[in-house]
Parts: structure tokens; C-alpha cells; sequence
């Protein structure tokens, strides 16, 4: 049974991947994505350092770049990961 579910959960991130990952030049797919993770995984702590580790850093860029007008300007600064 635990294995199905973990099957399972693995089968809904790529799901929420597919869905959310072509639009994060958009920050508000980045938290979308997050959160659905979230969602899914049901552990908030292990959510929240995923998101630190993989969604943080584009999030500070954009920040950066186009709020603050600075950064590297054109590039999304994502790797895919997430």
C-alpha cells in the first residue's frame, strides 16, 4: 500500500510539472507550483525546503530584475528543476 502511494504522489508531481513548469517565467506559476506540491506531498516542512532550494532563488532574481531594476535582464534563471 505505502509504495502505491508513493507511486502515486510521484505520478501527480509530474502532473503538476507539466501543468505549471511552461509558465514559470511567470512567479506566480512558481508559487502555483508550490503550493500544489504541497498539496500533494503533504509535508510542509519538506515542501518548503524544496521550494527554498529550487523556487527561491529564481524568485529573488525576479525580484531583483523587475522590481528593484536590476540583475541580469532576459534570462528566467531556472533550470527545470523543481
Amino acid at each position: 500500500m505505502r509504495m502505491r502511494r508513493k507511486i502515486r504522489k510521484g505520478a501527480v508531481n509530474r502532473v503538476i510539472d507539466a501543468v505549471f513548469h511552461p509558465f514559470f517565467d511567470d512567479p506566480l506559476a512558481v508559487v502555483l507550483d508550490g503550493v500544489a506540491h504541497l498539496l500533494n506531498e503533504g509535508d510542509l516542512e519538506e515542501s518548503l525546503l524544496k521550494f527554498a532550494r529550487y523556487n527561491l532563488p529564481f524568485l529573488l532574481r525576479w525580484l531583483e530584475r523587475e522590481v528593484f531594476g536590476g540583475g541580469e535582464s532576459g534570462r528566467s534563471g531556472r533550470s527545470g528543476k523543481g
